[in-house]
């Protein structure tokens, strides 16, 4: 049986290796060139877009992230008020790689965080437009990237521009280059 100075030892390093180890930084996605802003920009609102039920609350964060665009008037759950009346139905056709949780930074945690550890993620959802108008689909792939950097190093890299302690999909780059995408494929 362990005495209690070695259950406090050992909580302690424990807390030390969650703590340590899980420092960290990101580099969001790069921003939009002048032309890609300016193509967002002179496109008129797309109304109001109802989001497909999806499993595990996927759908709210994705009705809040196409919402965060400016594309929409407003972005509703499917069954909502105002949902029947819909523009677009948004349908969600796969979660992107920062979604999947398959990144376990085992060096970071290891070594307590001394040796870091960088990951490119894709951000966001998969998902699928369709006008409710004339039936027309945009399909909006995972190509939206960011760079994930765990331990020590990292974290000390949040004083260098662009890199931040702020989770990379509530960032401005991550929210132009959503918007960027659907009007890309939007445009006939």
């Amino acid at each position: 049986m362990l005495g209690p100075r070695r259950v406090v030892a050992l909580a302690l390093l424990l807390l030390s290796a969650v703590v340590l180890s899980g420092c960290g930084s990101s580099l969001p996605p790069r921003a939009l060139t002048a032309a890609q802003a300016a193509q967002v920009a002179a496109v008129p609102s797309f109304g109001v877009v109802a989001i497909a039920k999806a499993e595990y609350g996927n759908a709210g964060i994705l009705r809040s992230q196409l919402e965060a665009t400016g594309l929409f008037r407003t972005a509703v759950l499917e069954g909502a008020e105002g949902a029947a009346a819909a523009d677009w139905t948004a349908t969600l056709t796969g979660r992107c790689q920062n979604r999947r949780g398959g990144w376990i930074p085992f060096l970071p945690i290891l070594t307590l965080g001394v040796v870091p550890e960088f990951a490119r993620m894709e951000l966001g959802y998969s998902f699928t437009l369709r006008e409710a108008a004339t039936g027309r689909t945009i399909d909006v792939p995972c190509e939206i990237k960011s760079t994930i950097g765990v331990g020590w190093l990292p974290a000390l890299m949040n004083v260098l521009p662009g890199w931040s302690l702020k989770e990379p999909e509530e960032t401005k780059s991550f929210r132009e280059r959503l918007a960027y995408a659907i009007v890309s494929r939007a445009a006939p």
